[in-house]
């Protein structure tokens, strides 16, 4: 797969994705959304934003000062938001369930999943030099922690119709030195995506690379690059995919840098007929 599409790359929200429709008209009203990872960076963003949409939201952190101060930030943004908030690590198994049946017990039930959480290590060994807890610790956030809150979610989304947008990266589909772990762990989370489209038909899921933003997750890679990105680009865009305008890309890898009115006008056909925008062996002819 082509790791990027030839149309225009944006940093921060754009027309096609601009959500001043979507808090005007609260689209989603009476819609309920979860937010792993959901008090910094990217997680926080996309809680506020749908928060403005209209969302009621149950929102997960391993801190619970954070998520008070998220909870106190949205309702300062949206006055009146139902928000429940979960103390719970992606990688425990039964609190992941635990989270998805509380939430389902207080709203009645589930239509977005945003499995935002993630992991990184500084990128400065090579693979023999890795420490095994640490390489399987950035697999445990970003493949089971996807996996732990995806898996009991499925039946609600399956009886709402509804969506699960995973964070991933465009690392996972090109070799980064000493970053084996974060780019397999990412790459294993675009497959599950393409997984659970094939498996459960009436769930749209999307595999979202957020961008380069300038995240406390980012900076712990220890490398020095441009991150020109907004918070706002990807919580946009997931409040754009989420709303039903753009099912056809369900079970696919987006990019919330291209342009998601050119890649419709112009790359739609193509990228049904050719399959494209997910994981093959390339084969030479």
């Amino acid at each position: 797969m082509s790791l990027d599409l030839p149309v225009t790359n944006h940093h921060g929200i754009y027309p096609t994705i601009d959500p001043t429709p979507h808090f005007e008209s609260k689209t989603f009203r009476n819609k309920v959304v979860l937010v792993t990872g959901a008090t910094r960076g990217v997680g926080r963003e996309t809680a506020r934003h749908f928060a403005r949409a209209g969302a009621s939201l149950a929102l997960v952190s391993r801190h619970h000062a954070a998520l008070e101060d998220t909870k106190a930030a949205i309702l300062h943004d949206a006055p009146g938001t139902e928000i429940m908030l979960f103390e719970a690590d992606v990688r425990a198994i039964e609190a992941s369930e635990a989270v998805v049946k509380a939430t389902v017990q207080r709203f009645g039930r589930l239509d977005v999943l945003v499995a935002n959480a993630g992991a990184t290590a500084p990128l400065t060994t090579r693979i023999g030099d890795k420490d095994p807890s640490e390489w399987w610790h950035t697999f445990e956030v970003n493949i089971k922690g996807v996996f732990n809150f995806v898996r009991p979610a499925l039946p609600y989304l399956e009886k709402s119709s509804g969506y699960i947008v995973a964070l991933t990266s465009g690392a996972g589909h090109f070799v980064v030195p000493n970053g084996s772990d974060y780019c397999i762990s990412k790459h294993a989370v675009d497959r599950l995506v393409e997984c659970i489209v094939a498996e459960y038909p009436p769930v749209k899921a999307f595999s979202l690379h957020p961008g380069q933003i300038d995240t406390v997750l980012s900076r712990s890679c220890g490398l020095d690059f441009e991150r020109p990105d907004s918070a706002e680009l990807p919580a946009a865009t997931m409040l754009y995919l989420t709303s039903g305008r753009a099912d056809w890309l369900s079970g696919r890898y987006i990019s919330a840098n291209w342009d998601l009115q050119e890649v419709e006008r112009d790359w739609k056909e193509k990228i049904i007929e050719q399959s494209g925008l997910v994981d093959k062996l390339h084969i030479p002819s």
